[in-house]
């Protein structure tokens, strides 16, 4: 995805300059973190719940709502706070 990421980045906003490439670095650099930390860490998580046999049977819904003990309506009630986060954060992104 890395990969895609990038050529799709370089084919259509390719830099022209010297300047320009220094900060195609940057944006280079964004987009393996991202990924890294979107795949990594999940990834991990769920290889060390596996090799160190921490699964549990009483899980359900997401984790949020299993550590708080509230069930389907914690899931409902984290969900809704996410939204407000991502929709608050689009906002924000779009003023700037």
């Amino acid at each position: 995805m890395i990969v895609v990421a990038s050529w799709l980045f370089y084919r259509y906003f390719a830099p022209k300059s010297w300047f320009e490439w220094a900060g195609a670095g940057i944006v280079q650099a964004f987009i393996i973190s991202l990924y890294a930390e979107m795949y990594g860490f999940p990834l991990t998580i769920y290889l060390l719940v596996r090799f160190f046999h921490l699964d549990r049977t009483n899980l359900n819904a997401n984790l949020w709502s299993t550590l708080l003990g509230m069930g389907e309506t914690g899931m409902l009630i984290s969900m809704l706070i996410g939204y407000a986060f991502l929709f608050v954060g689009i906002g924000l992104f779009i003023q700037g």
